[in-house]
């Protein structure tokens, strides 16, 4: 206020809040899980089951027998009692030896599952959170390499980091010498009322 480092009446400052983002949604690749399983009921007539999820290690039973399986679209299915095929998602039987009517079908196995992650900044929406807004800016990431649900924490948490806050920018003119880019600047106005530091950039 009274230091002359800046032209008086020059400082300009603003708030911006459209880059503000405090829940962050992460999609990101698939990572093999622990032991799981799926079942079906056998009407008797399907030899084509549908699963929910890609598995690793499978093991399939047929009312608690378990079956020899090959890989569908390589393996002969002359040989083995069914072919599994992981893209898709799917167990094939031969017509001859399909389940009967009622017959418990079942896949065990690693499950591959997808990377999904929800993180918020409870203050940041607290600080934002009106009659008329619930204080929620979302932003969604979907990076297919993010491999592990710590993976996706930590860049939830980077993202938080950056954008929960609503960003000041501003201006002035100075006699001064030495301000550079990069440098940090710091600004403790009584009559504007500010006493923060920012990042020089222009």
């Amino acid at each position: 206020d009274t230091s002359g480092n800046f032209i008086f009446n020059s400082l300009s400052l603003y708030r911006k809040a459209d880059q503000i983002r405090n829940v962050i949604y992460i999609r990101g690749g698939e990572y093999k899980g622990n032991f799981s399983y799926e079942e079906q009921v056998a009407d008797g007539t399907a030899e084509i089951f549908k699963w929910g999820c890609r598995y690793d290690n499978v093991v399939v039973k047929v009312a608690g027998n378990v079956k020899t399986v090959g890989i569908d679209n390589i393996d002969d299915p002359a040989t083995k009692d069914c072919l599994y095929n992981f893209n898709e998602k799917f167990i094939r039987f031969r017509s001859d030896n399909k389940p009967t009517i009622n017959q418990v079908v079942r896949i065990e196995g690693n499950p591959y599952a997808p990377v999904i992650m929800v993180k918020k900044d409870e203050a940041s929406i607290a600080e934002f959170k009106t009659d008329s807004f619930d204080g929620e800016f979302e932003y969604k990431i979907i990076d297919a390499s993010i491999k592990s649900k710590e993976a996706a924490r930590q860049r939830a948490k980077a993202e938080l980091y950056a954008y929960a806050d609503q960003i000041t920018e501003g201006s002035f003119r100075t006699y001064e010498k030495g301000l550079k880019v990069g440098q940090k600047i710091h600004l403790n106005s009584d009559i504007w009322g500010y006493d923060e530091w920012y990042v020089i950039n222009k």
